[in-house]
């Protein structure tokens, strides 16, 4: 449904909105053109009814038109692929990556954008099917930080490239003996060293560029979580419900 303008349109913002002159005149769009309080009511019908709304930043979208849905009713693909305190990735971003198809190229098309969230929605559900969402979330991250988060690139349209000169430098042991190495990515003093010139040699890549995770990072975190849990050679016990006492300062005594 196209709703009706009841005030002169000075600029459609089609580059953002898909709009052109014409489409929200009755006498000359060729969709479907409702009143205000129409597509309100049918709104109103539809979240009353229990339906669920599939999109990618609904968020917005529920606030500009001042409606309240309630959480369980709601699917947002921004907030399904997304790692805590990282970049929301857009929806072109999603669609070049995981779907390879070519969205948003020259405006916004409203009913590609709902079609490209549900098969993205259908492509979540697939992965956690499978059991890799959290392995493939990392290497989209990955990627786009390699890449940039446009969508004009994509792993199958992608020139051979070289690796990045740090690629599989942890710091902090080899990755085949399951231990854990994010230390090794934050840059600590104690793995430092300086020659005789006073220049370090040794500082592992910044694990935060930019405010967000470096691409080092990611690949340290893909690591870690393929990896086995480390060997601390204190077996667990049989019953995850025992008690386990709490270490005390004189246990470290001869340490």
């Amino acid at each position: 449904d196209y709703i009706r303008a009841v005030e002169p349109v000075h600029d459609y913002l089609t580059r953002f909105s898909g709009l052109i002159a014409g489409d929200l005149d009755p006498a000359l769009t060729k969709h479907h053109i409702v009143e205000l309080k129409h597509a309100y009511l049918k709104l109103r019908y539809l979240i009353d009814a229990g339906c669920i709304f599939v999109g990618h930043g609904l968020k917005q979208d529920f606030k500009m038109i001042n409606v309240t849905v309630p959480p369980a009713q709601i699917v947002d693909t921004v907030e399904l692929f997304h790692f805590k305190r990282q970049r929301k990735l857009s929806l072109r971003f999603l669609a070049s990556y995981l779907l390879k198809e070519d969205i948003q190229q020259t405006t916004h098309d409203s009913i590609e954008d709902a079609r490209t969230a549900v098969r993205l929605y259908r492509k979540y559900q697939e992965m956690q099917a499978e059991g890799n969402f959290q392995g493939k979330l990392l290497e989209i991250y990955r990627f786009g930080k390699q890449h940039g988060f446009t969508g004009e690139k994509r792993p199958d349209n992608l020139h051979m490239e070289s690796k990045p000169a740090h690629e599989g430098v942890t710091g902090g042991g080899d990755a085949s003996s399951g231990g854990i190495g994010v230390g090794a990515a934050l840059g600590g003093d104690a793995m430092d060293g300086d020659d005789e010139g006073g220049n370090n040699y040794n500082k592992p890549p910044p694990f935060f560029v930019d405010g967000e995770l470096s691409a080092n990072a990611m690949m340290e975190m893909e690591r870690i979580f393929n990896s086995a849990p480390p060997n601390l050679g204190v077996p667990m016990p049989a019953n995850t419900n025992e008690w386990i006492p709490a270490p005390n300062a004189g246990m470290f005594n001869n340490v």
